[in-house]
Parts: C-alpha cells; sequence; structure tokens
C-alpha cells in the first residue's frame, strides 16, 4: 500500500543517524540486539529501550495517518 510506504519513510527519515541504523538493523537485517549494541557502542540495554520507544513512536506516527497496526 503507497500509504503505508510513504508513512514508514517519512517515519524513517525522521530519525537520527545511529536511530536509524538501530531500527534498520533489527527489523530490516533481523540482527541480534548483542550485535547492534557492539556496532554501535551502546549496552544491549540502550539498544533495547530505543526499539521500545521508536516501535511506540512509529505506532502514534502510523495512527495519526490513519493506519492502525
Amino acid at each position: 500500500n503507497a500509504a503505508i510506504t510513504q508513512a514508514l519513510n517519512d517515519f524513517l527519515g525522521g530519525l537520527d543517524p545511529t536511530n536509524l541504523y538501530v531500527f534498520m538493523r533489527r527489523y530490516w537485517f533481523f540482527d541480534a540486539v548483542p550485535t547492534i549494541a557492539k556496532a554501535t557502542g551502546l549496552t544491549e540495554a540502550a539498544v533495547y529501550l530505543r526499539l521500545d520507544r521508536m516501535k511506540k513512536s512509529l505506532a502514534k506516527h502510523l495512527a495519526e495517518r490513519g493506519i492502525l497496526i
């Protein structure tokens, strides 16, 4: 669906480089959290926290555009 694609692109475009890297490595490439933590220099807890916040932010972003998940 074009609306979903556009909404996802808008969301990803608004992320800072570290969050974009974390998001893409986890949800596009399915990297493990320890691998992402090592690559970014973040703790595993920090990676989990970022992922949780981004998931919530994405759900809100989509809902504001009428896309319910």
